[in-house]
């Protein structure tokens, strides 16, 4: 009997947007890390795919009839090897790339999965219940624990030194410290290609808007970007000065084809919006 274990991912692809990550339990979210900030993603779902069948000479369908995505993704790993990628056509491979045909991947399996099934509808009740982050400029945005309170201390005291963040201090000062805090933060420091690679791969998308604003970003990380990172991030760097005009080219090969067409019209407006400034001075 055949699967049909990525008609579910299609279902949620439809639902979150691409690109959507799978954490270890189960849950899934737009961020590579989970919303607690524990647990790095276990699978990177890039596009949706052609195919409802997971098709490997690897995997025991007896044992994904009923629709066990975590089942099906460790048995192939624990065969295969993490990590592996699965194709639109949902067959599996060990490069981005499969074929001219297929194109890249649309699927990345990292790592294993803790739990059988997904569970879009408990990770989606947590994050209406997630409290909004406000600008403030002296008051965490978020409710912290005792823990996280004296690292966010002790950060935001490192900061005042003008020292660099590095490790617990920095993770916590990017999670709850203030949008204006940030702000300063990035303004009176400069930060090389890796910091930027980092952040990117983490997929923090409040850390990259506020990092565009006082810093460049490599092409090279623009192209990752271009992979990693939700639609608003994208368009937020298409509006920038020094795009890499590999972009487009990457977003398209990539399949995000409607966000391309948000690209290239912020791009036209951003050209007009120069040509009017060049006028009038």
């Amino acid at each position: 009997m055949s699967n049909t274990i990525l008609k579910q991912v299609n279902a949620i692809g439809e639902k979150l947007g691409y690109p959507f990550y799978v954490y270890p339990n189960g849950t899934c979210g737009k961020s590579m890390v989970s919303p607690d900030g524990k647990t790095n993603a276990a699978v990177l779902v890039q596009r949706g795919f052609l195919s409802d069948e997971l098709k490997a000479d690897a995997l025991d369908n007896d044992a994904c009839v009923d629709n066990a995505l975590g089942v099906c993704l460790n048995e192939l790993g624990n065969n295969l090897g993490f990590p592996f990628y699965v194709y639109v056509d949902g067959t599996c491979g060990f490069t981005p790339e499969a074929s001219m045909l297929t194109g890249t991947f649309a699927l990345e399996v990292r790592r294993t999965m803790t739990s059988r099934y997904l569970k879009f509808d408990e990770a989606k009740s947590a994050a209406a219940k997630k409290p909004v982050a406000t600008a403030s400029a002296g008051i965490s945005p978020l409710q912290l624990n005792e823990a996280q309170a004296e690292l966010l201390k002790r950060a935001r005291n490192l900061v005042a030194r003008g020292r660099f963040l590095q490790g617990e201090e920095e993770r916590a000062f990017f999670q709850f410290a203030s949008n204006d805090e940030l702000d300063v933060y990035f303004s009176n420091r400069l930060f090389c290609d890796t910091f930027q690679k980092e952040y990117i791969l983490r997929g923090d998308k409040r850390v990259l808007l506020t990092l565009m604003r006082h810093e460049k970003i490599s092409e090279e990380n623009q192209l990752l970007m271009a992979q990693y990172c939700e639609d608003n991030v994208v368009l937020a760097l298409a509006g920038r000065e020094h795009v890499s005009s590999k972009l487009v080219p990457k977003l398209q090969e990539l399949g995000r084809h409607e966000l391309v067409q948000a690209v290239l019209k912020e791009q036209d407006e951003g050209q007009r919006r120069a040509e009017l400034e060049y006028r009038f001075w």
